[in-house]
């Protein structure tokens, strides 16, 4: 097993072990017991315990095996694209495990508020890297004018999925959303966003 394989495995662990025992219940010595690692190891490979809550945060959402684009660019619009990745994302941001594991920042926020900026600052940062790169592609086939894509994946997220995950981890009913909103939404980013940056396209 190299080193990188070594790593994944420490937090795909960890990253159970948060969601099934809370941050707080969770400890170094735990993780390496069942990764079957020492502790320098874990330090080594992925850092200390916020650094490995905040790997394991990226693995549930942007940078890792939790969420990835399932989209095909190819003869497609990108109104027509736009609408899928609102789609996934609201998918994702409602998934059981996520919501689990951002119940368990909150938890350990009341205390350690260093917590919430290292692992969900940092995934969200991830998620709106992997958004920007759809809108990356979508500029490279003329499909959208050219645009500061960062900028742009804060907006899109705002406007498609907005609180929904944040008020599924407060214990408010899922808000699953219809093809119907979710085309609201995308012209509400698409008239208020792009085609003031970008007139006359």
């Amino acid at each position: 097993m190299d080193l990188t394989q070594r790593r994944e495995k420490i937090v795909s662990i960890a990253t159970r072990m948060f969601i099934e025992q809370g941050y707080a219940a969770t400890t170094l010595e735990a993780i390496g017991a069942a990764a079957g690692v020492t502790k320098r190891t874990m330090y080594e490979l992925v850092g200390d315990k916020q650094a490995i809550f905040a790997a394991a945060c990226n693995s549930m959402r942007a940078e890792g095996p939790g969420f990835q684009f399932d989209i095909v660019l190819t003869d497609r619009s990108a109104q027509d694209v736009m609408h899928q990745m609102a789609r996934q994302l609201i998918n994702h941001c409602l998934e059981k495990e996520l919501i689990t594991l951002e119940r368990a920042v909150i938890v350990e926020a009341v205390n350690n508020e260093q917590i919430v900026r290292i692992s969900v600052g940092e995934s969200r940062d991830n998620q709106f890297l992997v958004i920007s790169k759809i809108f990356d592609a979508l500029i490279a086939a003329n499909l959208l004018a050219p645009m500061e894509t960062l900028t742009a994946a804060r907006i899109f997220y705002d406007a498609t999925v907005g609180a929904r995950g944040f008020r599924a981890v407060l214990g408010l009913p899922p808000e699953a959303a219809s093809d119907e909103e979710i085309e609201l939404r995308i012209n509400m980013f698409i008239h208020g966003y792009i085609n003031r940056i970008a007139p006359g396209r």
